[in-house]
């Protein structure tokens, strides 16, 4: 009887360590994951956050380019910039791989 409970107790405790390496092996993954997830919000943040800087001058009240005119040429080239900014930006990521 003591024979079978020293073999039991080596048969627990062998899958006690292989199920607390299983859960360090799944922690690494979700870290991993979770770290890849963060660099795509870095990289949205680095194409959102230059655009909400121009797009909020509006807002103020600050001097706007073009405002004395009667064309929306201004507006347009403004919004022009805007998206090329953000389509160089995807376009470089992209290229890069990291989207």
């Amino acid at each position: 009887m003591t024979q079978n409970l020293q073999t039991f107790e080596m048969i627990v405790a062998r899958s006690h360590g292989n199920y607390l390496s299983y859960l360090s092996v799944d922690s690494m993954q979700s870290n991993n994951r979770i770290n890849k997830l963060l660099g795509r919000l870095t990289l949205f943040t680095v194409i959102i956050v230059p655009m909400n800087i121009v797009t909020g001058l509006w807002g103020m009240n600050v001097p706007v380019p073009g405002r004395e005119t009667t064309t929306l040429a201004w507006f347009f080239g403004i919004v022009g910039v805007i998206l090329g900014w953000a389509v160089l930006l995807l376009l470089l990521l992209w290229r890069m791989r990291l989207i």
